[in-house]
């Protein structure tokens, strides 16, 4: 995976956090959704209805 591009003052306001931070990309931020989504609440579900789709491996 490529390395998001975030701006210089994104990563200085991360590294000065007086808590963690980590910055999500889109990417990022997609795959955790997909992972987690059963964990959401049912209006974060309502909110982001997704759908599993299977289809054969070759």
């Amino acid at each position: 995976m490529a390395r998001a591009r975030f701006p210089r003052p994104a990563f200085y306001e991360a590294e000065q956090a007086t808590i963690p931070v980590t910055l999500i990309d889109i990417d990022l931020l997609a795959d955790l959704v997909v992972a987690n989504y059963e964990q959401f609440d049912i209006e974060g579900q309502r909110l982001m209805p997704l759908m599993k789709v299977y289809w054969p491996a070759e």
